[in-house]
């Protein structure tokens, strides 16, 4: 009628992908892909305990701060986020796994309940969601 076309991809802004559709998993994978490409850059082998979780608190949990402080990301996103930060801070990878000693729930409580203080994804979102709101 006007002369414009009709597109599916709206582009980005500030990082976010601009949709007028349904959230799926596949529209946040960048996320998980920025995660994965960062820690693949550091051998979990060569780091120490310490070493690992201070790197799973400041790269991965400031990663995708910006969106979780946008919008309620899919759950698949969530779970795929936490077995990275599992799987980094416990040496695991896809040529071999390695025993995870202590539940991830466990890992996640604060440090004066016995626990390494890295945040789950989940609670993160709904925090900084309920911050801006």
């Amino acid at each position: 009628m006007c002369g414009s076309l009709i597109t599916k991809n709206l582009g980005t802004y500030l990082g976010v992908p601009l949709i007028h559709g349904r959230i799926t998993k596949d529209t946040y994978k960048e996320i998980i892909e920025k995660t994965q490409k960062r820690l693949a850059a550091w051998k979990s082998d060569s780091l120490s305990f310490v070493g690992r979780c201070t790197l799973i608190k400041s790269v991965t949990s400031a990663l995708p701060v910006y969106f979780k402080q946008t919008i309620k990301l899919p759950m698949d996103i969530y779970t795929s986020l936490d077995k990275i930060n599992r799987n980094f801070l416990w040496g695991s990878s896809d040529a071999k796994k390695k025993i995870h000693l202590v539940k991830w729930d466990t890992v996640c409580l604060p440090k004066k309940l016995g626990g390494l203080g890295i945040n789950k994804m989940k609670l993160m979102n709904q925090a900084l969601l309920a911050k801006v709101g």
